[in-house]
């Protein structure tokens, strides 16, 4: 089984195609984030899961 997500950090811009229904976390909450902290605290989740 393979499990795959992707998300919005720091992003500012989105194409035309896209500006109406994405967004990322530095456009939600108005800052900026560091990306190998998030990463770090996914995979802390992620051993806590019990397969």
């Amino acid at each position: 089984m393979l499990i795959s997500f992707g998300f919005n950090v720091n992003e500012d811009f989105f194409s035309s195609e896209t500006k109406d229904i994405a967004t990322s976390l530095k456009k939600e909450f108005k800052k900026d984030f560091n990306r190998e902290e998030i990463i770090i605290k996914i995979l802390e989740k992620l051993r806590e899961i019990e397969l």
